[in-house]
C-alpha cells in the first residue's frame, strides 16, 4: 500500500481522535475521584477525630465475614449520618471501636444512666458483641453496598502495588513522548523529502 499525504494525515487524525477520546474517558473517571479524595483529606484535617464524610455519607470496607451473607469480605458499605430517632432494632450500623470501625446489626437497646446503648451482633456470629455501643460512637446507618469494590481498595493499600502503578504510568508517559518524538522526526523527514521533488 502506498502512503500518500491523505492516508498519512487520516491516520494521524484517527490516532489523535483516539487519544482525545481516551483522555476524556480517563478525566471523566479520575476527576470525580480526585475531588472526592481531596474533600475527604480536607475534612480529615479539619476534624481529626472523625471519619471523613461526603455530604453525610461515609464508606467502609468489610474485612471480616461476620455479616455474611448480606455483607461479604471486600464489599464497600455506604452509611449515612443519622440521629437517635432513626435507629431501630434490626438496623445495620457502623460504629467505632478503638481504631476499628465495625459494621453489625442492632439486636437490642439497653438503658444505662439515662442513656440509650445499643447491643449489636454480626449476622454470621453466634454471640452478641461484648460492647455496648454509645450513640456518639456510631459512624452511620447502613444504606447500601458496592459489592467487591473494596477488594480494589484493599489491593491499592499495598505499597508495592502503588509504586508499581506509578511506575507503569511513568513508563506509559515516557513511551508516549518517544512515540510523539519519532512521529515528529518522520514528519520533518517527509517534508524535506517532498520539498526535493
Amino acid at each position: 500500500m502506498r502512503y500518500t499525504n491523505d492516508v498519512i494525515n487520516k491516520k494521524i487524525k484517527d490516532g489523535n481522535r483516539r487519544k482525545i477520546i481516551f483522555r476524556i474517558v480517563i478525566y471523566i473517571l479520575i476527576i470525580p475521584i480526585i475531588i472526592y479524595n481531596i474533600s475527604l483529606i480536607v475534612f480529615s484535617i479539619i476534624n481529626k477525630n472523625e471519619t471523613p464524610c461526603f455530604f453525610g455519607i461515609k464508606t467502609f470496607v468489610i474485612v471480616s465475614g461476620s455479616m455474611q451473607p448480606d455483607l461479604m469480605i471486600g464489599d464497600i458499605v455506604i452509611v449515612k449520618n443519622c440521629d437517635k430517632n432513626d435507629i431501630n432494632v434490626g438496623d445495620i450500623i457502623s460504629y467505632r471501636s478503638g481504631q476499628s470501625v465495625i459494621t453489625h446489626r442492632i439486636v437490642e437497646f439497653i438503658e444505662s444512666d439515662g442513656q440509650t446503648g445499643y447491643i449489636t451482633k454480626g449476622d454470621n456470629n453466634n454471640v452478641k458483641d461484648n460492647v455496648v455501643v454509645k450513640f456518639e460512637d456510631i459512624e452511620g446507618k447502613y444504606i447500601g453496598k458496592i459489592s467487591k469494590l473494596g477488594n480494589v481498595v484493599l489491593f491499592l493499600k499495598n505499597k508495592i502495588v502503588i509504586i508499581s502503578i506509578i511506575l507503569i504510568f511513568y513508563l506509559i508517559y515516557v513511551h508516549e513522548l518517544k512515540v510523539n518524538e519519532k512521529i515528529q522526526i518522520r514528519k520533518e523527514k517527509r517534508e524535506k523529502f517532498e520539498k526535493r521533488w
